[in-house]
């Protein structure tokens, strides 16, 4: 039976003995949305709005070597606008804090290169191109988010549910994410090559009953100066529309 007769079959049998006419159109409406899932995309664009944010934490390992992020990410009605992060690993405890245009750091192997009476490195930073997060894969960019939820595969021939929220995976590769996502277009600072475009990276994404990304996990294999290492995230988003209010550290203890 061809698609076409199997809708008009379904149609009539559906109409049939109804005194009041059911179109396509309302039939379409019907079907689709008793078990349609929430958004993700346009769930991240809700919770974009001044001193707003949310709380993450992330888990990360390149080979055996293994480190950890947490803190909060403010919003504005545009986006991510600054981060706070404590980060660590085995050269120590990193605290970063991005604000306005520029990226503070303090703590770890830094510490001991800051001159006397200083406590934080200043660097100029662009907040529509830096980062919290190891992953390459930034949730919280909502075309990044999109592109990735393209990729995605059903599990089991179905999106499965987690208690109110779903569940969702599939593979992205560097040059999906790189046409898509302005922090990782900036982390490879050139455009990738035909070998590294390839790069593939498997994700795993939660969402709550609302749509909002709750977990997000990634691997891949990617080169570096060691030669070319597994590297894999674990990113737990929590307390989403918490207050946050992000400021710089003192000028008097700034240096760059």
């Amino acid at each position: 039976m061809t698609t076409g007769l199997l809708a008009t079959t379904l149609l009539n049998s559906l109409t049939a003995g109804c005194p009041v006419p059911v179109t396509p159109a309302a039939l379409t409406t019907q079907v689709a949305n008793p078990d349609s899932p929430p958004d993700p995309v346009a769930a991240l664009r809700k919770q974009f709005a001044p001193n707003r944010g949310v709380e993450i934490r992330e888990r990360h390992r390149t080979g055996s070597a293994k480190g950890t992020r947490r803190g909060v990410v403010q919003f504005s009605a545009a986006g991510v606008t600054g981060y706070s992060t404590t980060n660590k690993t085995e050269a120590g405890l990193v605290t970063v804090l991005a604000v306005g245009r520029y990226t503070y750091q303090s703590g770890g192997p830094i510490k001991n290169a800051l001159p006397e009476g200083k406590d934080w490195l200043r660097v100029d930073s662009d907040r529509k191109t830096r980062t919290p997060f190891f992953t390459p894969v930034y949730p919280l960019e909502p075309d990044t988010l999109k592109a990735l939820l393209t990729t995605a595969a059903p599990i089991d021939g179905r999106i499965p549910k987690r208690g109110d929220g779903r569940v969702y995976k599939g593979v992205i590769t560097y040059g999906e994410l790189y046409r898509t996502s302005p922090s990782f277009k900036d982390r490879l600072g050139r455009q990738p090559t035909l070998e590294t475009a390839a790069t593939m990276i498997t994700w795993k994404l939660w969402t709550d009953q609302d749509g909002l990304p709750r977990r997000l996990a990634t691997g891949w294999t990617e080169a570096d100066a060691m030669g070319r290492a597994d590297k894999s995230s674990d990113l737990r988003l929590t307390s989403w529309g918490i207050p946050v209010t992000l400021t710089p550290p003192p000028s008097a203890k700034t240096t760059t």
